[in-house]
């Protein structure tokens, strides 16, 4: 019964997902044709069996938020297209998803005679995933990292489930290479004077991101040897 509720609901994400992709490449003007091959490796790439948290369901995720924020953005179809592709390449053990994402996106919006400048912007979003620090002032590369970290101010029980998905994704990983490695990121992260790059994500997410954070380091604790 389960794998049949989990069917429904992949069949029904991947529905709203060709909504949004459709939509979005009819504003680009970009015909079926061109887009049919790349909307396939998408969704091959998305579904890959490694991919616990990194998958359809985030890409969801994050673009109903860019359609809550969508009219704060200067280059809102920049910022969805950088969602779309923003991890298409991910291996977790390999060091340049983010560059080999970025340079993926790039070769796709060039075939497409897409304007080089919001070829360059989408590029750099990607990149600045990286180490989720934006390279620019500019509000959309903000919005995007924010939109992209809200899973850290989940509530508690989401935020237990995203950091089970993040460990599966790891599974080459002994438990103890995986728990040094996991503490150092977090920490990371709690050192940063804030997490979050706009007031409005800030004043929603900030304070409980850093509880999530510290309640699972305190659990990791417990695993070091």
């Amino acid at each position: 019964m389960i794998g049949i509720t989990e069917t429904i609901c992949q069949m029904e994400t991947v529905n709203w997902l060709q909504q949004s992709w459709d939509s979005l490449l009819k504003t680009l003007n970009i015909p079926s044709e061109r887009s049919e091959p790349i909307w396939k490796e998408l969704l091959m790439r998305y579904q890959e069996s490694h991919r616990q948290y990194h998958n359809l369901l985030h890409l969801r995720h994050l673009l109903k938020q860019w359609g809550e924020h969508e009219d704060l953005m200067d280059e809102p179809i920049g910022v969805a297209l950088a969602i779309w592709f923003h991890d298409l390449i991910y291996e977790p053990l390999r060091p340049d998803n983010e560059e080999q994402s970025a340079r993926r996106a790039e070769q796709i919006l060039l075939s497409w005679q897409v304007d080089q400048a919001l070829v360059q912007r989408v590029k750099l979003l990607i990149e600045d995933t990286a180490k989720h620090m934006p390279g620019t002032d500019l509000l959309d590369n903000r919005l995007f990292l924010d939109m992209d970290l809200s899973i850290l101010g989940s509530e508690p029980d989401a935020y237990v489930t995203y950091a089970r998905q993040i460990r599966e994704e790891y599974y080459q990983l002994p438990e103890a290479v995986y728990t040094a490695g996991r503490i150092q990121v977090l920490d990371r992260f709690l050192q940063r004077p804030f997490l979050f790059f706009t007031p409005a994500f800030r004043q929603r997410f900030e304070l409980i991101a850093r509880q999530n954070i510290s309640n699972e380091l305190t659990r990791l604790a417990t695993q070091v040897p």
